[in-house]
């Protein structure tokens, strides 16, 4: 995968796990080649919507609230 690569998710999931991952509590399920939604990945390793240019802000988006829920 390739910085700043779009990727499709088909929904999200809160970690049933008390603080994991350490930063964070939701998960993506990736539908994306190769992964066809077999894997799921922590949601805060995205942009989640901000902007990828570092004079626009920093990356605080921990989700993107528009994905459904699992």
């Amino acid at each position: 995968m390739r910085s700043f690569q779009k990727i499709d998710v088909l929904c999200k999931l809160e970690s049933p796990i008390p603080g994991s991952p350490s930063v964070g509590r939701y998960w993506y399920l990736v539908v994306s080649a190769p992964w066809g939604g077999r894997y799921f990945t922590i949601a805060n390793s995205y942009l989640n919507g901000d902007s990828p240019d570092p004079s626009q802000g920093t990356h605080e988006t921990a989700v993107d609230v528009r994905v459904p829920d699992c």
